[in-house]
């Protein structure tokens, strides 16, 4: 029997389970429906899984959608520790435990970053500029794997400066060989003491007060929101269709299937360097993450259709059930200076950095830091914010991001909170 067969076998099976579960749940009559019944064919599932080899991503993205219709707490934690080896074989058996927050939990809200000592001076202009300009009052919890990660010098100013609190994977078992670089972002989300956090990188520029993200109708709804990416190049397209559609069951999110990535118009879809989640309702979906962003899961499944780790958000949560997550319902802007390097393409603007919208369509964030390039310099020169264009959301050929639209001056009111922005960088 050859794989694909294999594969399709295997989810016929899983699907007649799932049907069973959902026929004593919900179609039979309560008083009829002994609790060992249920049990029993929550057995079964987990026999299933307790026989799998090496398993596909396509077969934990079908045991993972039974979780949401288990109705029980400890019949989902079953089925977490059953899956536990296969998503986080790296991590201790207690991890599941220590990642699920209790539904009856107070709800509570806060900012994650990933901050190495490498990253510290990004992280202390964000965090500066959200509580200076922006009176933002969300508590910061910083992340990072051990000592050799992050100084005790910097965890102290960290602490001392903005009151930030601090988690350490490496107490949760993780190394930096385990789970090496950025394919440590979920597991950090994961590890986070908030009920529902946002993920920023170090390096953003925050253009408001971002705890109105929160708000978000998008976000409100499914208790995910991920922000669009910039049009890539055509000339760049990876196949992601072929690589991807085979990894994601049936049936799949209109947003999915509209979308210019699997349509094969464009190389990205997600920009990771901000993410809202709500890690009570979609604890699946970050563990599903987590487990793509796996190096040896990464590197035979997904490498040949994405660039690192930020269409595994999106990836994950459509995997385990495509309905229960928004993107960000504006595109980008592009700002910075005109390049035209390119002569003879009609673009008007190549190599911008992006401001990402929010849902009313006022800046909420920069995904990269005021200098021109990032680089361990001192005296690295500020970035220059001149242009501003819409991306245009079509493919183009070259270069590293292009629009066609037309470019305008930077608003003065937008220009006035970058140069504000500017003026707290501390080299």
């Amino acid at each position: 029997m050859n794989y694909r067969w294999r594969q399709r076998l295997f989810c016929t099976l899983l699907l007649v389970i799932v049907a069973i579960v959902l026929f004593n749940i919900y179609v039979v009559p309560e008083e009829t429906v002994l609790e060992p019944k249920r049990d029993s064919v929550l057995d079964a599932v987990i026999g299933v899984i307790d026989a799998w080899g090496d398993p596909t991503p396509l077969q934990v993205a079908m045991a993972m959608r039974v979780l949401r219709w288990l109705p029980k707490e400890e019949q989902r934690r079953r089925l977490y520790k059953a899956l536990r080896s296969h998503l986080l074989p790296d991590l201790p058996a207690d991890a599941i435990n220590r990642y699920t927050p209790r539904s009856g939990n107070p709800v509570t809200r806060g900012i994650v970053m990933a901050v190495g000592d490498r990253h510290f001076r990004y992280a202390v202009h964000a965090i500066k500029t959200l509580r200076v300009l922006f009176n933002c009052t969300l508590p910061v919890e910083v992340c990072h794997i051990g000592e050799d990660d992050l100084s005790e010098v910097h965890r102290e100013y960290l602490q001392r400066q903005f009151n930030v609190t601090f988690v350490d994977l490496s107490q949760h078992g993780a190394t930096s060989a385990s789970v090496p670089s950025w394919h440590i972002k979920p597991y950090f989300i994961l590890a986070s003491s908030f009920t529902e956090m946002m993920f920023a990188d170090a390096d953003i520029i925050p253009l408001s007060d971002l705890s109105g993200l929160f708000e978000d109708p998008g976000y409100q709804r499914t208790g995910a929101l991920f922000f669009t990416d910039r049009t890539g190049a055509v000339d760049d397209i990876l196949p992601a269709a072929e690589h991807l559609a085979p990894l994601i069951p049936p049936p799949w999110s209109p947003s999915l299937m509209a979308s210019r990535l699997m349509l094969g118009h464009a190389t990205h879809r997600v920009e990771s360097s901000l993410l809202v989640m709500d890690k009570v309702r979609h604890l699946d979906t970050l563990l599903m993450i987590a487990y793509l962003n796996r190096p040896e899961v990464f590197k035979r499944y997904l490498h040949k259709a994405m660039y690192g780790d930020k269409e595994t958000f999106w990836l994950g949560a459509e995997m385990v059930g495509g309905d229960r997550y928004s993107m960000s319902i504006h595109r980008p802007l592009l700002i910075g200076p005109r390049k035209s390097w390119r002569r003879g393409l009609p673009y008007t603007m190549c190599g911008g950095r992006l401001i990402h919208l929010d849902w009313e369509g006022k800046p909420a964030f920069s995904n990269e830091s005021v200098l021109a390039e990032k680089t361990d310099k001192v005296d690295a020169p500020l970035y220059e914010w001149v242009w501003m264009a819409p991306d245009s959301g079509e493919p183009f050929r070259g270069g590293e991001m292009c629009t066609r639209a037309p470019l305008s001056p930077i608003p003065e009111t937008l220009r006035g909170t970058l140069e504000r922005v500017r003026a707290l960088w501390d080299p």
